[in-house]
């Protein structure tokens, strides 16, 4: 009878190996650093030879810009899934808005792995530019639902563009200073809890009375 381990890595090599290789990359990252990444040490905790990563990712940066795109595909599938449970009348906007940065906030604190790497600058600027990207998904969902709080259509104003970094910097502000321990280590917001601390910020960040006003 195979062991379960035997088992395991036959399964990685008939299918799930690249998948297996960016979740390790991303906790590698998370735990020691995205400096500590290598395709070796990737390959050591997937139990597989030092060559194998190679059939999927050309070095270091390819195999980190694919954790940062898997973390925007689950970032944008979460905040799709938030959006279609408020459904698509006006009367749902401000709640649907308020939905999606509570939907942000919880990713990044049940996924840390992949959030502290998604944002890492030299992986966005080695990144093509790519309009049909995870990443670029999630921002214009964001911009769509801003947009629709102010009752815009087509290319987005100035004025809605100053609502989004707004609304982003809020919840991207309040989820990294959660993951990185400056709140969730820290009276009396450790006792607070990270979700009613972002419903207190998203629920005060309404479209129109925040930062994106002059």
């Amino acid at each position: 009878m195979k062991s379960a381990k035997k088992e395991k890595k036959k399964a990685y090599h008939h299918g799930d190996l690249r998948r297996v290789l960016v979740e390790e990359a991303a906790k590698l990252a998370s735990r020691e650093g995205v400096e500590s990444v290598s395709l070796r040490r990737v390959a050591t905790a997937a139990r597989v030879s030092p060559a194998a990563p190679y059939h999927h990712f050309k070095n270091k940066s390819d195999l980190l810009a694919a954790v940062a795109d898997e973390g925007f595909r689950r970032l944008h599938g979460t905040m799709a899934r938030t959006a279609s449970g408020y459904g698509k009348g006006k009367e749902n906007v401000e709640g649907r808005l308020q939905g999606l940065g509570l939907a942000y906030v919880r990713f990044a604190v049940r996924h840390p792995h992949f959030f502290r790497v998604m944002f890492r600058p030299e992986i966005a600027r080695a990144a093509e530019p790519d309009p049909e990207s995870w990443g670029q998904r999630a921002y214009f969902q964001l911009i769509r639902s801003i947009q629709e709080v102010m009752g815009e259509e087509g290319e987005p104003s100035d004025e809605v563009m100053r609502e989004v970094l707004y609304a982003w910097c809020i919840v991207h502000g309040l989820s990294s200073l959660w993951v990185d321990g400056a709140l969730s280590l820290e009276e009396p917001y450790a006792s607070w809890g990270v979700e009613a601390l972002a419903e207190y910020v998203t629920g005060r960040a309404s479209v129109g009375k925040g930062g994106g006003k002059k």
